[in-house]
């Protein structure tokens, strides 16, 4: 079976791209979509520590890459979501 995975790196990183972009262009911030915008946090979060734990559990050889890049996929957009709230001024508690 021949090896996918550089095809599938490339889209992978450019479906990430596409949806920081989207999350940015979504984003604007004003008191009525707070909420929205810490629902979307607390979902990249959730997002996250579910692609840790399907790459703590993966045996699959051929699918470690993709639980990798899964996982750093999730991490970048925990990350930006929080750069957001701290460029926006918004205070984030818990």
């Amino acid at each position: 079976m021949p090896n996918m995975f550089p095809q599938n790196k490339t889209k992978t990183f450019l479906n990430v791209n596409n949806l920081l972009i989207n999350i940015k262009d979504k984003l604007v911030y004003n008191k009525s979509n707070e909420e929205e915008f810490f629902k979307a946090l607390k979902d990249a979060h959730f997002e996250w520590k579910k692609a840790e734990c399907y790459f703590q559990n993966v045996t699959d050889p051929d699918l470690i890459d993709f639980a990798i890049y899964n996982m750093e996929a999730a991490k970048i957009k925990y990350i930006y979501l929080l750069k957001e709230a701290r460029r926006k001024g918004i205070k984030i508690s818990g």
